[in-house]
């Protein structure tokens, strides 16, 4: 089922919690993106329920959201798989476009899987339980690539060291637009421009207004020039200008 529309969404985290309640059970959902992820939170949050989120790994962008009302599920309880994709040709160059192409071409809706943690020659994505089975017997493609797939043990965890590359930028203020120039070396009017253009997301939605602030944590997504999670102020300079240290997805 896509889940597009924000109230049909939130009716169906409603739905979760009436399940939960009456099983006396954790119930969880599909993958979640941000925007969802969100969502999710909040409509908990303002029926204070319980809650725990979780994609395979720590610090995963696409989670499962559980809620629960006696008992808090274990990660291991989450009903998700870890596939390894294993690519013929050692000497492939895939990119992470190549295998979430090849996984959708299968007919896969994006909240039947999470993260794709890729490499030129393997990856890793996570998926939920009940499509591991299709996926092994299926992928056989990656772009051109032959590939054969394996399923992980439940406590495996990839190594995602690389994910990541830290930085830090100093701006006048938390401004998005403020943001955009120093993570993309712009000038203050081009990444104006950029935000007009709809070309930025803040934790999932699009947005056009470049005083918006931005928090620590948020994860800001700038179409042709990568993808940030923002971390705490580090201090300030002599001329009062903020650090800020940032997480750029490699």
């Amino acid at each position: 089922m896509q889940l597009n529309s924000d109230p049909i969404f939130e009716s169906h985290i409603r739905d979760l919690i009436n399940k939960s309640k009456k099983i006396g059970r954790p119930v969880f959902s599909k993958f979640l993106n941000d925007k969802e992820r969100i969502t999710a939170e909040r409509v908990a949050n303002s029926l204070s329920c319980q809650y725990l989120l979780f994609g395979g790994y720590p610090d995963a962008d696409n989670v499962m959201f559980s809620v629960y009302i006696e008992d808090e599920p274990l990660t291991s309880d989450f009903p998700i798989v870890c596939l390894k994709i294993n690519i013929t040709n050692k000497n492939a160059d895939l990119k992470h476009s190549d295998y979430m192409g090849a996984i959708m071409a299968l007919g896969i809706n994006r909240d039947i899987f999470g993260d794709i943690i890729s490499y030129p020659n393997t990856a890793y994505v996570f998926v939920l339980e009940l499509m591991a089975d299709y996926l092994i017997d299926n992928l056989t493609d990656i772009g051109r690539e032959k590939c054969f797939v394996t399923a992980e043990d439940k406590t495996f965890t990839p190594d995602v060291k690389d994910k990541f590359s830290d930085q830090q930028i100093i701006i006048a203020s938390d401004r998005l637009d403020c943001f955009l120039s120093a993570l993309c070396r712009l000038s203050r009017e081009k990444s104006i421009e950029t935000i007009k253009k709809r070309l930025v997301y803040v934790n999932g939605t699009e947005v056009i207004n470049p005083s918006k602030k931005i928090n620590e944590g948020d994860k800001l997504v700038i179409r042709g020039y990568g993808k940030y999670i923002i971390g705490p102020c580090d201090g300030k300079t002599h001329k009062d200008r903020l650090k800020v240290k940032v997480k750029k997805y490699n």
